[in-house]
């Protein structure tokens, strides 16, 4: 349509020439009077382009190279992030968000393709270990894991002595960010999950048999919360304790009989000594009687 208008100026139509053709051809469609008022004068007087100019005062795009980087680091921290988390962390919208990710980073979801190539983990064998928080007990929860085919099981109530993330985790946590502030909670999130990603996984499982010595110690203190406490030796213990010093006393009797015999001995040697001196005086006092 500018296009038109454009030609019928080069003419030089009238305004209203033209405005009258254009409702003929496209009727309803047609632009305005007053915009081909402007259109042609803005033809006739100079303008080549048939594209709106740039309007003075028009916001630029949040889109830049610090705002790429920064989101690029937050994905390449945490793969599973949503894109509502990072559009508040970067204070941005959803859409300029999401517009970063899929043109500037040219990223893509790649589940799909991962379980295409990948072969099914079974998890006949998964045993989840659950606190007794509300959601964790939700039926909803509990009926998806029985669906994903996941064993669980919860702790105790009021057994922290027996939760792995309150006698092991939490103190960890609590002495890697000591002395950090956070003035956001999405910063103190990142940092948390930061440290989560340097415990090795050789650290879960000693952890998981420290609890198993913690699951006995509980058995002997009869259900009785030991943290902090010294607990009372088991009955295999005392029984232990009792064979070894029965056994000290066996070895103890051994030797006092030893050093009885042994007295024994040097008294007889001593007897026959005093004997064998009794007959060398009577075999002298009888070569003097001779």
């Amino acid at each position: 349509m500018r296009f038109y208008i454009s030609m019928r100026c080069k003419l030089g139509e009238s305004e209203k020439l033209i405005h009258e053709t254009l409702q003929t051809v496209c009727g309803d469609c047609a632009c305005s009077y007053q915009t081909g008022c402007r259109w042609v004068k803005e033809f006739n007087e100079g303008k080549e382009s048939l594209s709106d100019c740039p309007c003075p005062g028009q916001p630029k795009s949040c889109v830049n190279e610090q705002t790429i980087a920064s989101i690029k680091e937050d994905i390449e921290e945490d793969l599973h992030i949503f894109v509502r988390e990072l559009s508040d962390t970067n204070g941005l919208s959803y859409g300029t968000v999401h517009t970063t990710i899929t043109e500037h980073l040219r990223m893509k979801k790649v589940k799909s393709k991962i379980n295409e190539q990948r072969p099914k983990v079974s998890t006949s064998r998964t045993l989840l270990l659950h606190v007794n928080a509300g959601p964790h007990k939700a039926r909803a929860t509990t009926q998806s894991l029985r669906e994903l085919g996941i064993q669980f099981a919860f702790h105790l109530a009021y057994s922290p002595d027996l939760a792995a993330c309150d006698f092991w985790l939490f103190s960890i946590l609590k002495d890697r960010l000591a002395g950090r502030k956070f003035d956001r909670i999405q910063d103190l999130a990142k940092a948390v999950n930061s440290e989560l990603r340097t415990i090795q996984e050789e650290d879960y499982q000693g952890v998981f048999r420290k609890r198993q010595i913690r699951l006995k110690r509980c058995i002997e203190s009869h259900g009785e919360c030991f943290e902090g406490l010294k607990t009372s030796p088991s009955a295999s213990d005392k029984l232990r304790d009792a064979a070894s010093a029965s056994d000290n006393l066996l070895d103890a009797a051994s030797a006092s009989d030893n050093l009885l015999d042994t007295t024994l001995t040097s008294d007889n040697l001593r007897d026959a000594a005093s004997a064998s001196d009794n007959l060398l005086d009577a075999a002298s006092a009888s070569g003097n009687l001779h």
